[in-house]
């Protein structure tokens, strides 16, 4: 840190400052304990609404907290990193089963068998799921849910959200699924640094067209999903992106925190989105 001018310095200490602390990092990675996660209005009498999710739902975790509390609402959360928000019964074979997400969607249900959750509210990094690779810094990566082909990720994705929001609807609840997040091609606040440091450009915006193709299938899905009744699909890039480009900075200060995880900067720029969100009565379509 003493390499930096006094300037960029405090630059890097506002952007760690902005990264998205998870709201009960004692229960997050801990799927068996008897007392979920809550946010929003902890002194509310009942819980109204659930999230789950990987590291998506974390992400937007706190500033829904802050607008559910505003609204005198309270919820659970149920999120672990890497893990697909998909029952368990919704899974093809062995293809969205990991280890370490064993019991996950077991714990949602009985939540929702067991609380007075009217609403549930999921969130992802889907492309990993629906194409079995992640977008780490511009380069593609194999994960565990590819099988070889393309028509059979996409196939299996859809599948087993199809069946989980179908099993949610069955048990009288209402669903919103909240649309992906653009990624980067670069960790966002460390090449921000670099350019700062070299007096170059600070514009990592990406291309909508990048966005679009790598999300093509998932939007695609989402949208059919959009159809079902008692179902809402809100989509954050909307709050993001225009008909050229996704922003990754706002009054010069980064939106993301890595290549795919928004910051607090960047969860307060889709606040609309989010306050959708508790709100299913709310529709948000694609367009």
């Amino acid at each position: 840190p003493e390499r930096l001018p006094p300037k960029i310095a405090q630059f890097a200490q506002d952007v760690a400052e902005s990264k998205v602390r998870p709201p009960c990092p004692e229960i997050d990675e801990r799927i068996g304990v008897d007392s979920p996660c809550e946010i929003g209005l902890k002194s509310a009498s009942k819980a109204s609404f659930l999230l789950w999710g990987d590291s998506h739902a974390r992400m937007v975790s706190p500033q829904l907290s802050k607008i559910a509390e505003s609204k005198g609402l309270k919820g659970f959360v149920v999120v672990r990193g890497g893990c697909a928000p998909f029952s368990a019964s919704a899974v093809v074979g062995t293809l969205f089963e990991m280890p370490k997400c064993a019991g996950l969607s077991v714990r949602v249900m009985q939540l929702l068998k067991s609380e007075n959750i009217s609403h549930v509210i999921i969130a992802a990094r889907w492309a990993s799921f629906a194409e079995g690779s992640y977008y780490r810094n511009g380069i593609f990566v194999t994960n565990q849910f590819d099988t070889g082909s393309d028509a059979k990720d996409h196939s299996a994705f859809e599948h087993a959200l199809r069946r989980t929001i179908d099993e949610i609807r069955a048990a009288g609840h209402t669903v919103t699924l909240l649309g992906p997040i653009p990624e980067l091609s670069v960790h966002l606040p460390n090449a921000m640094i670099k350019a700062l440091m070299r007096k170059e450009p600070v514009n990592f915006s990406v291309p909508f067209s990048d966005f679009s193709r790598r999300q093509f299938y998932v939007l695609e899905t989402l949208k059919q999903m959009g159809a079902v009744p008692h179902v809402q699909v809100l989509y954050p890039h909307l709050q993001l992106c225009n008909t050229l480009t996704c922003e990754t900075s706002k009054d010069k200060m980064p939106l993301y925190t890595d290549d795919n995880h928004l910051g607090l900067f960047g969860t307060d720029v889709i606040n609309q989105t989010l306050t959708n969100a508790l709100e299913p009565r709310n529709t948000q379509p694609l367009e």
